[in-house]
């Protein structure tokens, strides 16, 4: 029986309650194989300052939602934010993380330490310098804004990283080529993906009515600030048409006022089970992204028969496998947008073929993947 340590920079907040549950469900697939998983999530520990200074802008302050797995924390004051964002080298940082973690277990007697993501500090520098202290192998899974954002910043750190873990691991081909254009090392690298619960996400009952879904965080990044233009341009050709909004984030409030006067739902954060509900319900997803790793709720939506139209970032298109829904992130992503979804909603859609193509990524392939890169497998 294997023992795994896995270190999380993605979890769920009080603020994200579904944040990360593509981790939730990769523990649970390891169980499925008998494994012994031990979590802890790395979370930052703001001073009330800085708690202040966050919740004023908006920002998550992480914390934990009942239930949620144990946690270290990194105490900063709005100063140490600073520095923790700008620094190029948080091996300090790191540092003094894996003293907590040592306090936290008492032992680091795993087979191996399985890091997602290179978040603030990084669950991945973290799990190295663990692996150095107790001569355990380690393993990093990247997932989107850690290679395309963080890396960008601390190049050398990641770089140095990767190159000392046993096996790296990345959502999508396109994160695997940007960490190479980085200076990521390419000997010791596999694309695993993000799985999808076929039990939760199936097919359903639809409504009649013309519905545009959006699922994940009221962000820039996730292209949120595009939703209002998209959704009137496709209510100007489809009168019928409404729209849905499921999360929460910083831009709630000019959300909610620049679509006061269309048939636009905010909901707020739901559970799985909602949003698995949501996607049955819906005609269409939109993925309006700027940036995107491997976008898990692409193939939550094709498990549930629903097409999916998204700007051709990150790892979209793999994921996706329907080039015709995919379209360019620029020069005009709002009216590219739009009018794919005006098409889309005309279409007669094979729902079952779209299940079946998320079938390719269920949780027991996708963890098949990942035991071997993290040597688990005979």
């Amino acid at each position: 029986m294997s023992k795994i340590l896995l270190l999380s920079d993605v979890f769920p907040t009080v603020a994200r309650p579904l944040g990360g549950t593509f981790i939730d469900e990769r523990v649970t697939a390891h169980e499925a194989h008998g494994e012994v998983v031990e979590r802890v999530d790395l979370r930052l520990r703001p001073t009330r300052t800085l708690r202040r200074l966050l919740l004023s802008t908006d920002r998550d302050v992480e914390d934990p939602v009942p239930g949620a797995a144990p946690f270290v924390g990194l105490r900063a004051s709005p100063i140490g934010f600073v520095r923790l964002r700008r620094s190029t080298r948080l091996r300090p940082w790191a540092e003094t993380l894996a003293d907590e973690v040592e306090g936290l277990l008492g032992a680091i007697d795993h087979d191996v330490i399985h890091a997602h993501g290179m978040y603030q500090v990084g669950a991945g520098l973290v799990a190295a310098v663990l692996a150095e202290r107790h001569a355990v192998p380690f393993a990093v899974t990247l997932h989107g804004s850690d290679v395309n954002f963080g890396m960008q910043v601390r190049p050398g750190e990641f770089a140095w990283t990767i190159s000392q873990a046993h096996s790296v691991m990345y959502v999508s081909p396109a994160l695997r080529a940007r960490a190479h254009e980085l200076g990521a090392t390419e000997n010791n690298d596999v694309v695993t993906g993000n799985g999808v619960d076929l039990d939760l996400f199936a097919l359903g009952p639809r409504d009649r009515s013309p519905e545009v879904l959006f699922v994940g965080s009221l962000a820039t990044v996730k292209g949120a600030d595009r939703l209002p233009e998209i959704f009137r341009q496709v209510h100007a050709k489809v009168p019928a048409a409404q729209m849905t909004v499921i999360g929460v984030g910083g831009l709630d409030g000019d959300l909610r006022a620049a679509t006061a006067d269309l048939p636009v739902q905010f909901t707020g954060p739901r559970s799985r089970e909602e949003v698995a509900a949501a996607m049955r319900r819906a005609s269409v997803l939109v993925i309006p992204s700027r940036s995107e790793g491997w976008p898990t709720v692409i193939n939550e939506a094709l498990a549930s028969g629903t097409p999916v139209v998204a700007t051709d970032v990150g790892g979209v298109r793999r994921a996706l496998a329907h080039d015709d829904w995919v379209v360019p992130a620029e020069p005009d992503p709002e009216g590219a947008v739009a009018r794919k979804i005006v098409s889309v909603l005309g279409e007669d859609v094979d729902r079952e073929q779209l299940r079946a193509q998320a079938g390719r990524y269920s949780w027991a392939a996708v963890t098949e993947r990942e035991r071997t890169a993290l040597g688990l497998t005979s």
